[in-house]
């Protein structure tokens, strides 16, 4: 039977991924990055999906085992921080842990999936919701039950992160890689779980249907609280970081202002929310065409390593 990753699972991979990463990045590593402000970004990369992986985020998991594979992680060799287990091994355990809670999750059918290019155009169209800059994301959000709120906002909060602070790294990761429809199950589990809820809204402002719900109020401000909580939680796991990491504490410091920067623009929002809703009013294309590509880069891309992984090809082996 499919069960679910348990909030164990998720602190010990982003606890596994951190230390790797950490391991890659540091000085004394025997990988040479392009320069040093490329180490540094791979290094604050690692810490901000790892941070997002223990919060429970599958995005941030794949997205950091592609780094990890793209990097040149050995498959062959066993990793203590892996338990001892090689990249190859420990890489399979979790992409089948993924497809298992995907599978529970009950959004994605193994048995009758969607057709390649029906899907991409629905996900094109999903990211175009999910992460437009005037949040149109939140407007679904009455329409969803406490679980479904809690997956979008993860992943909306991850996503626009990512945008914001890391295009070099993400660019990086998005690289030379393919297409693999192996990789395509997350796609249709967020694209399936967002069409339920068009779906519910749709109807809910369709008068004339007889089955139409009560269109219910569009909190914003109960999202924004959980957004705000989403970076105190990513603020207060980077600064337990920092007091562990002394050696890194310049790069996990400009990581942390960042958070604390993002976090305390949510606040204002939250106190200002009539003031908020003019200025984000107006979409900025140039960065949702962005935004667009990283999030779906995101979502796909560890999973295309993973496969990349099981089929033992190999890319730039560092150690």
């Amino acid at each position: 039977m499919n069960q679910k990753i348990t909030k164990t699972e998720f602190k010990k991979w982003g606890q596994q991924l951190l230390d790797t990463y950490t391991a890659i990045t540091s000085p004394s590593s025997n990988f040479q990055f392009q320069n040093e402000a490329s180490r540094k970004e791979w290094m604050q990369l690692g810490a901000l999906t790892s941070i997002n992986t223990k919060c429970g985020v599958i995005q941030a998991v794949v997205l950091g085992v592609g780094g990890l594979s793209l990097l040149g992680l050995r498959l062959d060799i066993p990793i203590k921080e892996f338990d001892g287990k090689t990249f190859k091994e420990w890489g399979k355990e979790v992409v089948n842990r993924i497809k298992e809670h995907v599978i529970a999750n009950g959004y994605y059918k193994p048995d009758s999936p969607l057709d390649p290019v029906q899907l991409k155009e629905k996900t094109k169209k999903i990211f175009l919701i999910l992460l437009s800059d005037n949040k149109e994301i939140f407007k679904y959000l009455a329409y969803a039950n406490e679980e479904e709120k809690e997956y979008f906002i993860n992943i909306y909060s991850f996503l626009s992160l990512l945008n914001k602070n890391f295009p070099g790294g993400a660019t990086a990761i998005l690289k030379d890689l393919g297409e693999n429809k192996e990789a395509f199950f997350l796609l249709e589990d967020l694209v399936q779980r967002m069409e339920k809820l068009i779906a519910l809204k749709e109807a809910a402002e369709n008068p004339g249907s007889p089955s139409s719900p009560t269109s219910p109020p569009n909190n914003n401000q109960e999202n924004l609280e959980a957004e705000i909580g989403n970076l105190r939680n990513q603020v207060k796991e980077l600064e337990n970081l920092l007091a562990r990491s002394p050696d890194n504490k310049e790069n996990y410091q400009s990581l942390l202002k960042k958070l604390q920067k993002e976090l305390e623009n949510k606040e204002r929002e939250k106190n200002s929310p009539s003031q908020n809703q003019q200025s984000n009013s107006k979409p900025n294309d140039n960065k949702l065409t962005i935004a667009i590509v990283l999030g779906a880069a995101a979502v796909a891309i560890g999973l295309v390593c993973l496969v990349a992984i099981a089929t033992n090809k190999k890319k730039n082996e560092v150690f």
